[in-house]
Parts: C-alpha cells; sequence; structure tokens
C-alpha cells in the first residue's frame, strides 16, 4: 500500500524530527530545547523543569514520527500534541512577548517569533487532523 506524502504528512515529519533533536540536544547538555528553556523562565529556571519538558518533547516527536508510519493515528497521540502545544505557546509568550518583546530588534524579532509561530501553526494542524 503506498501512501502518498502530503503537506501535512511533512509537516507532520518535519516538527517530529525537530522536537526530537531539540529534546535530544538538550538532554546531551546543550541548550536545544526552546521549549525548555521558555517554560524555565516562567516556573523558574529548575533543571527539573527543563528536563520533564524535555522529556515530553522526545516523547512527542517520537509518537510524530512513529505515528506516520504505523498508518493508523494512536488514540492518544492528540493529548501528547496538545501538550506540547500547550507547552509551545507558553514559550512564545515568556521568550518573545514577556521577556524580549522587539529585542534585539523589531525586525530580528518578528523573524524570531514567526519561525516560532510556523512550528506552532503546525502543531495545531497535526494536532486538529489527529482528532
Amino acid at each position: 500500500m503506498r501512501e502518498r506524502v502530503s503537506a501535512m504528512w511533512l509537516i507532520q515529519f518535519f516538527i517530529g524530527v525537530f522536537l526530537t533533536a531539540s529534546a535530544l540536544i538538550f538532554l546531551s547538555g546543550g541548550a536545544g530545547s526552546e521549549v525548555a528553556r521558555g517554560i524555565s523562565k516562567v516556573f523558574g529556571s529548575s533543571s527539573t523543569v527543563g528536563l520533564i519538558v524535555a522529556i515530553l518533547e522526545l516523547v512527542s516527536g517520537v509518537v510524530l514520527l512513529v505515528s506516520l508510519f504505523l498508518g493508523a493515528k494512536p488514540r492518544w497521540l492528540f493529548l501528547a500534541l496538545l501538550v506540547i502545544f500547550i507547552f509551545w505557546t507558553i514559550n512564545v509568550v515568556a521568550v518573545y512577548l514577556l521577556d524580549g518583546f522587539a529585542k534585539p530588534n523589531l525586525m530580528a524579532w518578528l523573524r524570531d517569533i514567526s519561525l516560532q509561530l510556523i512550528v506552532l501553526s503546525g502543531l495545531w494542524g497535526v494536532m486538529m487532523q489527529s482528532r
């Protein structure tokens, strides 16, 4: 059975790769997880919070990737995506609105927040498709 590769399939694939890679970089001691940094700004810079967020990010990324190749979407995929969507929204608000509005300058800020909102929009689309 050949499945057509659609735009949503590609979005889900690349968001899965992005989340998995970001979490693995963070867990290996790097600063790869945007979400973990943003959540830490809101709830304090506890390493436990960052670790929990990175693990959730890793699980969500792997679930997104695996579900592409299973054919059927797991029932809990929507819930996993909802959790990451909420975390990502908190991250965008904390990093780009509360802590760094229009920093370092308006054009750089618009570029950076646009990329974060693209990921957020992709998560929304994949989440709604998994309902």
